[in-house]
């Protein structure tokens, strides 16, 4: 038998790690209801502690939790104003969307190039503001309700007892 060198050896089990993937993303791989890959660090005193103030009432009409994992406050964006999945959340009763007619709309959110608006009257402008797509090429999208308040259903223990913080819903219908 030949005997074999250690750089080959060592290139083989390389490259069948890096088959294998990252640990991370076995973890969840193959489980039904396993939950996001991503999992946000609870916001204890300690997270909170380390927060700068809040900005001050009148420059910001309403505060609500960084963008992401974020625990520490920031001002709401107001009506109009761009938005998207990784920037600043839409005030109370706004939520980010993409512009009408726009091609590709869950690449315009995670661009950044949404707008709050409000929620209310979205849903009744939507028909008219964007024609049926024929064949859709990407799913439809929205930011959905940037104030912080996730739906009932995105929050608390899933059905394994796990608990979960959904920072950011992104409805595709």
């Amino acid at each position: 038998m030949h005997r074999a060198r250690p750089a080959l050896w060592a290139a083989l089990l390389t490259a069948l790690a890096l088959l294998r993937g990252p640990p991370v993303a076995r973890a969840g791989a193959g489980a039904v209801g396993a939950g996001p890959v991503v999992r946000c660090e609870p916001c204890d005193a300690n997270a909170l502690a380390q927060c700068a103030p809040p900005p001050a009432a009148p420059a910001c009409a309403e505060l609500v939790r960084e963008p992401g994992c974020g625990c520490c406050l920031t001002c709401a964006l107001r009506e109009g104003q761009p938005c998207g999945v990784y920037t600043e959340r839409c005030s109370s009763g706004h939520s980010c969307q993409e512009p009408p007619g726009e091609p590709r709309p869950l690449q315009a959110l995670l661009d950044g190039r949404g707008f709050c608006v409000n929620a209310s009257a979205t849903g009744r402008l939507h028909a008219y503001l964007l024609p049926a797509p024929s064949a859709p090429s990407e799913p439809r999208a929205t930011a959905g309700n940037r104030s912080g308040a996730a739906p009932e259903t995105a929050n608390g223990p899933d059905l394994e007892g796990n608990s979960r913080r959904t920072d950011k819903v992104i409805h595709v219908e």
